[in-house]
């Protein structure tokens, strides 16, 4: 079973990537708008928060990111359990705000 599921993937995933190549020329626009680059500072600074897996108490991390002429602001908590590690961070940028979560385990 496992075969087959990993054979029906693998033809889909050849496929789609076959039709996404075929047919007509495809045109690249190279202008650059501010609606472009909205939340690549929150993203910069929500993808610096690093915590350590051996530490089993809470942990906080605050992070700054900036692109362009924008900067956004960022902090993050987390705290293992076992052998599990739980860890979110919220951002804000220019009045909005973002936020992501993880959790990360061993066998």
């Amino acid at each position: 079973m496992k075969t087959i599921a990993l054979i029906l993937t693998i033809i889909l995933f050849f496929g789609l990537a076959f039709n996404a190549m075929a047919g007509e020329k495809h045109h690249t626009q190279t202008t650059t708008n501010y609606a472009n680059i909205k939340g690549v500072a929150s993203a910069i600074a929500l993808g610096q928060h690093n915590f350590d897996w051996s530490t089993k108490s809470w942990q906080g991390s605050a992070s700054v990111g900036a692109y362009d002429s924008t900067t956004a602001f960022s902090f993050g908590l987390a705290k293992r359990f076992n052998k599990t590690l739980i860890s979110g961070s919220v951002s804000e940028e220019n009045g909005k705000i973002g936020g992501g979560a993880s959790v990360r385990f061993q066998f």
